[in-house]
């Protein structure tokens, strides 16, 4: 495989950015590894050294093996594309080109520190650097995921009451709630429908799909990355949503650190969900007339019960934090808590 890849480089160099009418000195592949911990996918750092103005310099990029490249390929290709034209592209590493036959795709190599370490630092009051500058980030986060959801808004649109009534079907077969407690959700559910935003048509977006701590990096010279995005074409997840399905993605992923309470600090979770709520309704013109609070009181709400039941998931959040993962099931016994209280409430439950 090593020397397919280094084949398949020196071939393509033409499509890799550092090397654009650069002479190639030497492609060296390094160990096939997972990008974090937590990821199903593995790839290899592939260290490129080329002959710039008669200096040697040296370039990471990164080669991500999938099972369907070529459909990964043009997923990313298109979200930095879009991305680029409203100059928020930053955070996506570049795709150069994909190989079918070795079922690869080689991209720009994204670092930093690992977003879900600064968290739990952060909530054991272990944080590396003032609590103002990783609020600062977070913020900055949402800021930037709205801007992203609004440069790739496709002509498609539909209401929280189309969603509504899917939860409330889905609802029906569930084994996770006794009858008594569906009939509770289904009331909240029938309160949420007749609210004025479940009418309001709103323009589907092509979302990320696994936008959490684990596939967040920190810059060390400030700014942050995003990666897997491939999750984009996933076949068990949407091709397209509503944007309030990445964003509630996120919460509910920063919210599962509670499963270490009271180790670590409620009040410094919330504080960074926060953040990123404020930087996501900072500005966004796709959800105008939405603010916060009716994001939260409605909106945060219902995509939670929808992700609870495993409507355009791989698997039901109640499995996904749950079964075979330690402390976790007190998150899910908090977030069941949070449902069947019929309100959203970050942190709270």
């Amino acid at each position: 495989m090593e020397e397919k890849i280094i084949e398949l480089v020196n071939s393509r160099a033409d499509k890799i950015d550092c090397l654009n009418g650069k002479k190639v000195l030497s492609v060296s592949v390094g160990e096939v590894k997972k990008q974090n911990s937590l990821s199903s996918r593995s790839g290899s750092p592939i260290l490129i050294k080329y002959l710039d103005n008669e200096v040697v310099c040296a370039e990471y990029i990164w080669a991500k093996f999938l099972e369907s490249p070529q459909e990964s390929y043009h997923a990313q290709e298109r979200a930095y594309s879009h991305a680029e034209k409203h100059g928020i592209s930053a955070p996506i590493p570049k795709p150069y080109f994909f190989d079918t036959n070795n079922n690869v795709v080689f991209m720009e190599m994204k670092t930093g520190i690992n977003v879900l370490e600064l968290t739990l630092r952060y909530g054991f009051s272990l944080n590396l650097f003032p609590n103002d500058d990783l609020r600062k980030l977070f913020f900055e986060i949402g800021f930037w995921l709205q801007r992203f959801h609004a440069s790739v808004e496709i002509e498609e649109t539909t209401n929280l009451k189309t969603i509504i009534e899917k939860v409330n079907s889905e609802l029906k077969s569930t084994v996770s709630f006794s009858q008594l407690e569906k009939n509770s959700l289904s009331d909240a559910l029938k309160r949420l429908y007749n609210k004025p935003v479940a009418k309001q048509e709103f323009p589907l977006v092509i979302p990320h799909n696994d936008f959490t701590l684990r596939n967040l990096f920190m810059q060390h010279a400030g700014g942050f990355n995003i990666v897997d995005w491939d999750a984009m074409v996933h076949p068990c997840f949407p091709q397209k949503a509503l944007c309030w399905w990445d964003l509630t993605i996120l919460i509910i992923n920063m919210q599962s650190m509670l499963k270490l309470e009271p180790i670590i600090k409620i009040s410094r979770i919330k504080t960074l969900c926060n953040a990123v709520i404020e930087g996501y309704f900072s500005e966004n013109a796709t959800v105008s007339n939405i603010g916060a609070d009716e994001f939260l009181q409605c909106i945060y709400y219902v995509y939670t019960l929808k992700y609870w039941l495993g409507i355009d998931s791989d698997r039901p959040l109640w499995k996904v934090y749950g079964a075979s993962r330690g402390m976790g099931n007190r998150y899910v016994a908090r977030l069941r808590r949070m449902l069947l209280a019929g309100k959203a409430d970050i942190c709270g439950g």
